[in-house]
């Protein structure tokens, strides 16, 4: 499972021409860095957010749920403030038995 990080100040998640440009924050011991993240693509099994200020735009949400990629937010302490998720599929009640 591939995790993609984000921290410090300055995040911002938008979507530009149908990928999603990933900027990561920026703090005392690095720069902030660009992530380009196409449609269809196994680039990332989620992204988790441990940053202090950052946007995440509507357009984001959306491209994320697209590409069932969850978005977690984190306090400065580690723990979880939010999850984005994917939405589940409507599970069929004969698949649901044979499941079980």
């Amino acid at each position: 499972m591939k995790i993609l990080f984000l921290s410090g100040y300055g995040i911002d998640l938008s979507v530009d021409s149908g990928r999603l440009i990933v900027k990561d924050g920026r703090n005392q011991k690095k720069e902030p860095t660009t992530t380009v993240l196409k449609p269809k693509g196994d680039d990332y099994d989620g992204i988790v957010i441990y940053g202090h200020s950052g946007n995440v735009s509507l357009d984001t949400m959306k491209w994320l749920s697209k590409q069932k990629v969850p978005l977690t937010l984190m306090y400065w302490n580690g723990r979880v403030l939010t999850n984005f998720l994917i939405p589940q599929m409507k599970q069929e009640p004969s698949s649901r038995r044979i499941q079980v």
